[in-house]
């Protein structure tokens, strides 16, 4: 695919993420924020930007390298992609409240909600 439109692609993906973060936080000021990013074009030599855009047959990842963009189609559709990634979090951790409301007394609010030592007793215990 020509730059030109491996280019547009990705301001699409770009434009597309800007508009999630706005409605995501109902707020003017993240377009002042994203007004002040960097220019996305200005990658380091070392570095590589990826934008994977999920399609129900396929991946298509937009590679942003220092020398231009790059087109790679990844033979894995949408669920089989997002099977994969849930797999991954059987192995997650939740340390976390009960399923409960939390308590309004600031005393009880402190001894429901977990803590660094709570959360360190957890690691550990879970590494073991």
């Amino acid at each position: 695919m020509p730059q030109a439109r491996l280019l547009e692609a990705r301001n699409t993906v770009e434009q597309l993420k800007a508009v999630e973060l706005e409605d995501y936080f109902q707020d003017d000021c993240v377009a002042g924020q994203l007004a002040k990013q960097k220019d996305i074009d200005a990658i380091a030599p070392r570095t590589a930007v990826l934008y994977p855009i999920v399609l129900p047959d396929r991946l298509e990842m937009l590679v942003g390298l220092a020398g231009g963009i790059r087109q790679m189609t990844l033979p894995i559709g949408a669920a089989a992609l997002t099977e994969q990634a849930l797999g991954y979090l059987d192995d997650a951790w939740r340390v976390a409240t009960p399923n409960t409301p939390i308590p309004y007394s600031p005393p009880l609010e402190e001894a429901f909600l977990p803590g660094p030592k709570r959360i360190a007793d957890e690691i550990r215990r879970r590494l073991r």
